[in-house]
């Protein structure tokens, strides 16, 4: 937030593996004043994770709407 972002996308394992995806949904209503949150459910384990994420990074990089992310 210092760093004058205003949209975090958060990846975590599937919601089946873990509590993560929860935590963050927690930690998203906590800061949803101050920073926009997307809480992506994969429904993956590990290896997938950093496709997913380089494929959410190349679209914010070519500026596709938060929206968009999520919904790829």
């Amino acid at each position: 937030m210092d760093k004058g972002y205003d949209t975090v996308f958060f990846i975590p394992l599937s919601a089946v593996l873990s509590g993560t995806s929860q935590t963050g949904q927690s930690v998203a209503s906590e800061f949803e004043d101050q920073i926009k949150t997307y809480v992506i459910d994969t429904g993956r384990a590990a290896t997938p994770l950093r496709y997913l994420v380089s494929q959410a990074l190349d679209l914010v990089e070519a500026g596709a709407e938060p929206e968009e992310v999520v919904a790829k």
